[in-house]
């Protein structure tokens, strides 16, 4: 479902969050939103009912799924939505299927973005466990991890609003980043497929150099040795 931007004239858009320490779910909703309306938001962090009275959008708060009504939190003992991988969405999922096809303008960045990205958010705050380790006490460092520590710790003093804000342009930059290289992914893609079919002895494919990711598309054929 995709939302037609209000025209608010001056009036600046709000968007509320729970306050406290920060998530990648609550961050990265606010960085989804940010690029969808091409320009930050007034970021509002509370826990209370008045406050998100005050703001056209509600995330990750108030217990309340109601898209209609730009209110999206998962929190609620009702709320069961899955994908048809198992993974329950979390707010950082409900607000990219929302608003990620205007930003992303491709079904399939869309997908790639949701598995790479975005599914992976919401599996962590979920409590999903999506790999297992190899070797004890050692972890894969994720983006997950960087927004997590960009959290003020016990002895620092924290600057409010302005952590949170910090985080959100991170969170942007690694959108606008992945969305991009998935953009040129796809367009390579073509171009490697194309040359595939015109080559007449397909056990040695010639291209440009340029062309990034052959293995993962050439892999999948039987042919191709060189």
């Amino acid at each position: 479902m995709i939302h037609s931007r209000n025209r608010l004239g001056s009036k600046k858009i709000k968007v509320c969050v729970h306050n406290g320490t920060f998530h990648p779910d609550d961050v990265f909703d606010v960085a989804v939103l940010s690029l969808y309306l091409k320009k930050t938001p007034d970021i509002l962090r509370s826990r209370d009912p008045k406050v998100w009275t005050k703001a056209k959008y509600v995330f990750d708060v108030g217990g309340v799924y109601d898209p209609k009504h730009l209110k999206f939190d998962h929190h609620q003992s009702s709320f069961n939505k899955k994908r048809a991988n198992g993974i329950t969405y979390a707010t950082a999922g409900l607000v990219w299927e929302n608003f990620g096809m205007k930003i992303a303008k491709s079904k399939e960045i869309f997908e790639k973005i949701d598995r790479k990205i975005i599914q992976p958010i919401d599996a962590e705050d979920n409590g999903i466990e999506l790999y297992k380790n190899n070797f004890e006490e050692i972890h894969p460092y994720t983006f997950g991890d960087y927004i997590h520590a960009l959290n003020p710790t016990w002895r620092e003093k924290g600057q409010g609003l302005k952590d949170f804000k910090d985080a959100v342009s991170e969170a942007k930059k690694i959108l606008i980043r992945e969305i991009k290289r998935a953009k040129d992914s796809f367009v390579s893609e073509k171009i490697i497929l194309n040359i595939y079919r015109k080559t007449k002895d397909k056990r040695i494919i010639v291209m440009n150099d340029q062309y990034a990711g052959w293995k993962g598309v050439l892999g999948q054929f039987k042919e191709p040795l060189f």
